[in-house]
């Protein structure tokens, strides 16, 4: 999952690849916007700012 820094955006998806800039492309991604689907989009390149990423939770990490 990836939230954008302004609003309340983020991205769902597979992770497909990551470059050493932190760009990610996500397969069957999804765009979220406080917390309802608002489209289905398929594959996205995500470029990563600094400033515009909030976080980032890894595709490995498990929710407790």
């Amino acid at each position: 999952m990836i939230r954008l820094k302004w609003g309340q955006t983020e991205y769902k998806g597979r992770l497909v690849s990551i470059d050493s800039y932190m760009n990610i492309q996500l397969g069957g991604a999804e765009e979220w916007i406080d917390e309802k689907l608002s489209s289905a989009l398929g594959s996205v390149l995500i470029r990563y700012a600094f400033s515009a990423a909030l976080f980032k939770k890894s595709f490995m990490e498990k929710e407790i």
